[in-house]
């Protein structure tokens, strides 16, 4: 091998160093922008209304189990009628 090959290849060898690096720092980006967005408080946090809704729901299934459909209407109906008695006494 000459000197001129052995300096081509170690120009290669920089140039593939330099390419990794550059590799290397996309795949840290990349990792901490997964990192952030996996982070279960943002998770959480975006969909809290979602799931303050579904909560909500679940719970008013479970506490309503025996309770009969038309019941529940008569008495959010009962409850509406009242409050909107009240506003036209106002």
């Amino acid at each position: 091998m000459g000197n001129e090959e052995i300096r081509q290849l170690e120009a290669d060898l920089e140039q593939k160093k330099a390419e990794l690096r550059d590799d290397l720092v996309q795949l840290e980006a990349k990792v901490h922008a997964t990192r952030t967005e996996l982070n279960p408080t943002k998770l959480i946090g975006d969909r809290l209304p979602l799931l303050t809704g579904l909560a909500v729901l679940v719970g008013f299934v479970i506490g309503y189990q025996n309770v009969r459909v038309d019941q529940i209407l008569a008495a959010v109906g009962k409850e509406g009628a009242v409050r909107a008695y009240r506003a036209a006494r106002q």
